[in-house]
């Protein structure tokens, strides 16, 4: 080695030292002997080899922990073969990157402990929060559906609208902690988000129409046919939306639209979702309480209704979408909000042929809210839609155009009979409790009617004439589904049920359906009950003393033939997709959430004890 090479060498920082093939020490630098101590003579001929000397040419670089003056120390080290054949050896200290990466794995690791903690605590504050609450709700239905005076059936009313008002606290409660905690995880899924919007309407529907609110969907025909995201999470932003509008709303209505945004790329949507209502808006600090709940004063939590904690919700379930959230009060007009979401595009082609094109639309009703929805829409579809606020307009537009088809909300049918005489087709804007004005719609001249809230298909078939069913002008009542509970009946039922309150609802709604139902407490009572008798279904509960539900599962499939294939249908408080996901994997068939709802069972019945289980078991 060379004078000058020598001279930087020994200026440097790092550790330095040339050495043999043999690995015997030739020289070393000042800052060798500052971590190793002793002299630069002290080292030569010395060992100080590697367990690998590199060949000709070749570097390598390891890293390694080695003895030194100042203790134990990680070096790393980047070793050369020179043309002359010896070593030159240039090292490191890394000795505090290699904490700092210990300290961060610790600390990740502790952070993942701690959410795992956190999903557990979650899991168990919704039991043990929503399992007595579902107990008051299951039993104030059961009282609902027997013989009350008016008086009895108002108070039990209140008692219900209360339960459910807290439940949908603890929800959204549970729900910010969650999000808080980063405890909520995506899913992917394929979708439509024309029905998505539609479900959430329907699903609304009734508590818009017992407040004598409108309700209605608007969806755009140019909608991908479908897009992949997380459906359940939008679905829950959309119900906190709509659902604080309806809260929040007295008079008028709430509208829910989406349509796809201009300038997007064809793989990739960018989908705006909004709820329009005619509620009271919202103050500037009300908006500003949403991104932070800790700021609402009590008067805006009052002025709320609980709407703000689920906006919050649906404000960072949006954020976890990277999308965005605007809430605004227009002049004049309640509150809109808005989310747009970027959504992959699953297939293109939205598969919504209906057109209205030069069809001339005339919307007769009083609330604004119902007539810009039907117009929007009739628009959206190729039709050319005029709204009438009055009566009087709507005559006036009837008589002017002759070929229009005049959709009528049925506050105002006795109002309009000339009106409907006067036109094409003519069409009867009805709330599901109003089906008994059916029978006579046709004498009174018209065309068809359609069920609020009106969905587009059914929209675009009655204006472009599509025939209503023969036996249309027949009471509902004699419609009615008289097999509704076929396969329910004589159904032999376990249920498994900690909880005597919940245990005797359910057992009182399958009871009264006909079932023969059997009550365990525990999932070791379940096991044994299951190698005692034949069952048709078994409802686990998830949460029960000495064996859960989820190990009393996986204790009856490892019993093997026919216990592999007997349904057992989750029956839990908690709805979270983990939840959901665990009751699949112990081996459950399906997953029923509290309080038990008899129609849901009565589906799950048919479907398990009959078509689907038939094909498991082909």
């Amino acid at each position: 080695m060379s004078e000058p090479q020598n001279e930087i060498l020994s200026a440097m920082g790092e550790v330095a030292l040339l050495r043999a093939q043999s690995g015997a020490v030739l020289w070393v630098n000042d800052a060798f002997c500052a971590l190793f101590g002793g002299a630069p003579d002290d080292w030569q001929g010395r060992d100080f080899g590697s367990a690998r000397t590199p060949g000709p040419g070749e570097r390598r670089r390891y890293e390694g922990e080695t003895a030194t003056r100042k203790g134990r120390r990680w070096i790393e080290w980047e070793e050369t073969a020179l043309e002359s054949g010896r070593i030159l050896s240039i090292g490191r200290d890394i000795t505090e990157r290699r904490e700092g990466e210990e300290a961060l794995r610790g600390a990740r690791d502790e952070a993942l402990a701690a959410r795992r903690m956190g999903k557990a605590f979650f899991s168990a504050v919704t039991h043990e929060l929503r399992t007595p609450l579902n107990g008051v709700l299951g039993m104030a239905g059961l009282l609902e559906a027997s013989k009350l005076t008016a008086n009895q059936a108002e108070h039990v009313g209140a008692i219900r609208e209360s339960g459910e008002h807290l439940m949908a606290m603890i929800n959204d409660i549970l729900d910010a902690a969650r999000l808080e905690a980063g405890a909520v995880e995506l899913e992917r899924s394929e979708f439509d988000c024309g029905r998505l919007v539609r479900s959430v309407v329907e699903l609304l529907a009734p508590k818009a129409f017992e407040k004598g609110l409108e309700i209605a969907a608007v969806v755009d025909p140019a909608l991908p046919g479908r897009v992949a995201g997380d459906e359940s999470r939008l679905r829950q932003i959309l119900f906190n939306l709509a659902g604080a509008a309806v809260r929040r709303t007295e008079k008028g209505g709430v509208v829910v639209s989406v349509r796809r945004l201009p300038g997007n790329q064809d793989d990739l949507a960018r989908i705006e979702f909004a709820v329009t209502d005619d509620g009271p808006g919202f103050s500037e600090e009300a908006r500003i309480s949403m991104i932070d709940p800790s700021m609402m004063s009590d008067e805006d939590a009052a002025a709320a209704d609980n709407a703000g904690l689920g906006l919050v919700v649906a404000r960072r379930l949006v954020g976890a979408m990277d999308g965005d959230l605007e809430i605004e009060t227009p002049p004049g007009r309640g509150a809109r909000m808005t989310a747009r979401i970027d959504l992959k595009v699953a297939h293109a082609n939205a598969g919504r042929a209906a057109r209205l094109d030069g069809r001339t639309v005339i919307v007769a009703a009083g609330s604004a809210a119902l007539r810009e929805a039907l117009c929007e829409q009739a628009e959206l579809m190729g039709a050319v839609a005029t709204p009438a606020a009055t009566p009087a307009a709507a005559m006036r537009e009837a008589m002017n155009d002759p070929k229009a088809a005049l959709l009528v909300d049925a506050a105002w049918r006795a109002r309009l009979k000339d009106a409907v005489q006067s036109v094409a087709l003519a069409g009867l804007l009805l709330r599901p409790d109003q089906r008994g004005l059916i029978s006579g719609l046709k004498k009174n001249g018209y065309d068809f009617y359609l069920l609020k809230p009106v969905r587009f298909a059914t929209l675009a078939a009655r204006l472009e004439g599509a025939e209503l069913d023969d036996d249309w002008d027949s009471p509902p009542e004699a419609k009615a589904d008289s097999g509704g509970r076929e396969g329910v009946r004589g159904t032999r039922i376990l249920l498994a049920e900690d909880n005597r309150v919940n245990a005797l609802l359910a057992s009182t709604m399958l009871r009264g359906e006909g079932c023969i139902v059997d009550i365990v407490a525990n999932g070791a009572e379940a096991v044994a009950a299951v190698r005692r008798a034949p069952y048709d279904m078994v409802l686990m509960d998830i949460r029960m003393p000495i064996k859960d539900g989820l190990a009393a599962t996986r204790a009856i499939r490892a019993l093997g033939g026919k216990y592999v294939d007997l349904p057992i249908v989750a029956l839990t408080a908690n709805a979270f997709e983990e939840d959901r996901q665990a009751c699949f994997t112990a081996g459950m068939d399906d997953f029923a959430t509290k309080p038990i709802d008899m129609d849901g069972v009565a589906s799950l019945l048919q479907k398990w004890t009959q078509t689907e289980k038939q094909a498991k078991l082909a």
